[in-house]
């Protein structure tokens, strides 16, 4: 459901509500290595909000609130820590509230332009880890609480008729904010993987 208000001639405020229920479920028929099936319900209401202010053509300023999440894969799900088979019933799905402020517009007829600040507060976030009794396998579990945050500046435009071009940079910050895990503590620390800067650029 989503539905927007024009509360004047330049101001919109959106709102929307998504509704979801999931079934995974795995049936395993190769039974020699123990029974791999298993089945899981999911059900999650997310609502969103934003709202758009156009102050003029070159400058539209907006601001967004959204919450979502995301199942476990049924790869995820069936790595079960305990030997036992069937499905990892301790991996919960994760879950996300986001917040993003910014403007874009059109400085000219050759530039487009985006800039957004945005902060993402993720509870229960998958973590691989691997257990010394099973080498060679990779399991699953929720890390608590982390935060994503950064800015994003984007730029697009034409050269001349048949040749464009685009440029973005992302700063991004994401860090574990309650993480413990075999008695230590990752609070503060910045999670592995995602580069703090990031620049992309295309003629085409």
């Amino acid at each position: 459901w989503l539905n927007e208000i024009h509360l004047t001639k330049k101001i919109k405020w959106s709102r929307g509500l998504r509704a979801d229920r999931i079934r995974l479920a795995a049936s395993d028929h190769f039974l020699s290595d123990g029974d791999q099936s298993g089945s899981r319900n999911i059900a999650r209401l997310n609502p969103s909000l934003g709202i758009t202010g156009r102050i003029n053509s070159g400058i539209n300023l907006f601001a967004n609130v959204n919450s979502s999440y995301e199942t476990p894969t049924l790869n995820e799900l069936s790595a079960n820590p305990n030997g036992l088979g069937g499905f990892n019933n301790a991996l919960k799905p994760q879950s996300a509230l986001s917040f993003e402020t910014g403007a874009r517009g059109r400085l000219s007829k050759f530039l487009q332009y985006e800039l957004a600040l945005f902060q993402i507060l993720l509870h229960d976030e998958f973590v691989p880890f691997q257990l010394a009794q099973q080498p060679g396998r990779t399991f699953y579990k929720n890390a608590g609480k982390s935060e994503r945050k950064g800015i994003e500046i984007a730029l697009n435009g034409s050269i001349f008729t048949g040749l464009s071009y685009a440029f973005s940079y992302t700063f991004s910050q994401f860090k574990y904010t309650d993480y413990e895990s075999t008695g230590i503590r990752f609070d503060g620390n910045q999670q592995p993987g995602i580069p703090k800067h990031l620049v992309f650029t295309e003629l085409r």
